[in-house]
């Protein structure tokens, strides 16, 4: 269970997921399987679960920089 999780909290996998719904709810909304009031919900239950994917992930996962003057 506890690989499930860090998986689906990981950086990257946050961020594809949030992109990856944001697709389909536009999809979904085109076809009108939803309303655009229903979509907007569902976004919402889906920031609240993935920890507001969208303001605290990246494009891309980089290496953290060092300092060439840190003592490291």
């Amino acid at each position: 269970m506890s690989t499930i999780v860090t998986f689906l909290t990981a950086e990257a996998t946050r961020a594809w997921l949030y992109r990856l719904l944001t697709a389909v709810g536009a999809v979904f909304i085109y076809r009108g399987v939803v309303s655009a009031e229903e979509a907007a919900m569902w976004a919402g239950v889906c920031l609240a679960l993935f920890g507001l994917p969208a303001l605290n992930t990246s494009a891309k996962v980089t290496k953290p920089e060092t300092d060439e003057h840190s003592l490291e």
